[in-house]
């Protein structure tokens, strides 16, 4: 409530600004640096007469609780008023919303209507969204290859998910032949980029070897780089590193902090490790203890 009226204080102080790209650009570099009460001022009242980036950004916003309380129905009535005027990145984020059921029923047909208008746009990840429906089989009949041929052109346009999901389509030989060196092409493309499915799967095959020789510092470089991002198995990878000794220290404290946070996220596999770490921790304290 009280956040409700700093936003009604905010949007009446600046219903008379001009709107302006400058003010759209200034909301966008607040937004980078993690300022969102700064983004807000300048978002606000552009979004409010209609500008539609900044109101699929505002809409970004309530759906991650970024600078507003968290309210999915708020960002879809935001995301919605910029995909009818027709921006791109609304329509695809519509798209995500009724895939997943952000505040809206699960609908893969109005999914695929959204990502239809995104790519008919030319919007790279839209393509990669509708190559996953084919990969996953939601809302049209699974079929790898016609997966495969989008996620090719998505990728071909420097999209980071597009990259991703090639490579996952070369690592687990889906629609294509499997080639776990095309795979970590891919992924590297895409984890430079920052996709921390492409960080995880990379760091992966560092780990074990497969498309890359095996180099246990890359594999830390790259789950650390995907756990920054909260990606939970990284987290849960990380940890188990640190509780063999793979390229770090055996540290059992260590470890149990990173299955934590990876508990945290809901990975069952770090729950358990967790439990077991701890055990296994305390046995080496009370063996020291005895030693002394």
């Amino acid at each position: 409530m009280e956040m409700q009226k700093i936003i009604a204080v905010v949007a009446l102080w600046w219903a008379l600004a001009p709107v302006s790209a400058a003010d759209f650009e200034s909301g966008k570099q607040a937004y980078n640096n993690r300022d969102y009460a700064a983004a807000l001022r300048e978002w606000l009242p552009l979004a409010e007469a209609g500008e539609p980036r900044s109101q699929f950004y505002l809409g970004h916003m309530y759906r991650l609780g970024r600078g507003v309380p968290k309210d999915v129905n708020e960002a879809i009535r935001w995301y919605r008023s910029a995909a009818n005027q027709g921006y791109a990145e609304a329509q695809n984020a519509m798209g995500n919303c009724y895939n997943a059921g952000i505040g809206v029923s699960v609908d893969y047909a109005e999914a695929m209507r959204w990502y239809r208008l995104a790519i008919d746009q030319g919007l790279a990840k839209a393509k990669a969204n509708w190559g996953r429906q084919y990969e996953m089989g939601l809302g049209v009949k699974r079929d790898y290859q016609e997966a495969v041929k989008w996620y090719r052109i998505a990728a071909d346009s420097g999209d980071p998910m597009g990259q991703a999901k090639l490579g996952g389509a070369y690592d687990q030989g889906h629609g294509v032949r499997r080639d776990q060196k095309e795979a970590a092409k891919w992924y590297r493309r895409a984890a430079d980029q920052g996709n921390d499915e492409a960080q995880f799967k990379l760091g992966n095959m560092y780990e074990t070897g497969d498309g890359v020789e095996k180099d246990y510092q890359q594999a830390l470089k790259w789950y650390r780089a995907a756990a920054d991002q909260g990606y939970a198995w990284a987290l849960t990878n990380l940890g188990c590193m640190y509780a063999k000794g793979l390229g770090v220290k055996l540290d059992l404290n260590e470890a149990a902090k990173w299955y934590e946070l990876a508990a945290q996220e809901g990975d069952e596999m770090a729950q358990r490790n967790l439990v077991v770490i701890r055990r296994r921790a305390s046995e080496q304290t009370a063996k020291s203890l005895e030693r002394h």
